[in-house]
């Protein structure tokens, strides 16, 4: 019997292979397990509040991180009391381009990939302007951003008896406000706004993962504050950096890692 646990924790871990099946579930449960995996896509590219470079400049990396996901982790010990999956990965390749006037572009992305198991995508885009570049000398940086995500994750289970693929579908939007203060390498930033979600669940089969509907496919909007606070550090190209995020009211850590010009 396979999962989303598995498809989710096979692109990043393959020792984390499992086979937790998700069934049966009431409609807060569905509305629960959406929460969770709207929040773990939100984008972030751990970018800080300053644009990279006077006029240009370009980033590029990895990023990385993980969600908390109790309802999965609850419905997991369900099946197997010996399960512990309190967190889900997120991660992906990122870029930004910084243009005139303090306007970042970011993008991450996880190409598609498959298994036996099923199949997961991901891509995110922001555009960020770090409106202080307008303030001459001023002693903080400050930003506003718009978001969007896009990702899916399919997966086969076994569902009364029948093979059945199951696809979770999920768009994100949002929009902060990021202050950012720097001190040498170091880059200390704080944000907070809003992310709304659009997740959408469909079964290809003549059964069904839900006890509250025979349909073979339902609509969650998630929406919550998104408050985020990090560091950068950049040296000689090289920028790093960690940031702790609480996205529809679950918490998200995130690290990054990358080249800076």
């Amino acid at each position: 019997m396979k999962n989303l646990l598995f498809v989710i924790c096979c692109v990043f871990n393959t020792s984390l292979f499992a086979s937790y099946s998700l069934q049966n579930l009431n409609e807060e449960e569905v509305g629960n397990i959406a929460r969770e995996f709207a929040a773990n896509f939100t984008h972030t590219s751990v970018g800080g509040a300053y644009a990279n470079g006077d006029v240009f400049g370009i980033s590029f990396g990895v990023v990385g991180g993980l969600t908390d996901a109790p309802e999965i982790d609850r419905i997991s010990k369900e099946v197997d009391s010996s399960a512990d999956i309190p967190r889900i990965p997120h991660g992906g390749i990122f870029g930004e381009v910084t243009v005139p006037f303090g306007f970042v572009a970011e993008a991450v992305a996880i190409p598609e990939t498959s298994t036996d198991e099923g199949a997961i995508k991901h891509s995110s885009f922001a555009l960020k302007w770090e409106l202080t570049r307008l303030w001459d000398g001023a002693p903080v940086a400050v930003s506003l951003r718009y978001h969007f995500s896009d990702s899916y994750i399919e997966y086969t289970d076994e569902i009364s008896g029948v093979s059945s693929t199951i696809k979770w579908e999920s768009e994100v939007t949002g929009y902060n406000i990021t202050v950012g203060k720097k001190v040498g390498p170091v880059e200390a930033y704080a944000g907070y706004g809003r992310a709304n979600g659009d997740v959408d669940i469909n079964i290809d089969s003549t059964a069904t993962i839900f006890n509250f509907t025979t349909n073979s496919n339902f609509n969650v909007e998630p929406s919550g504050a998104h408050f985020f606070s990090g560091a950068l550090v950049s040296i000689l190209g090289l920028k790093i950096g960690v940031e702790y995020a609480k996205a529809m009211q679950l918490s998200k850590v995130t690290v990054r890692a990358g080249l800076s010009f």
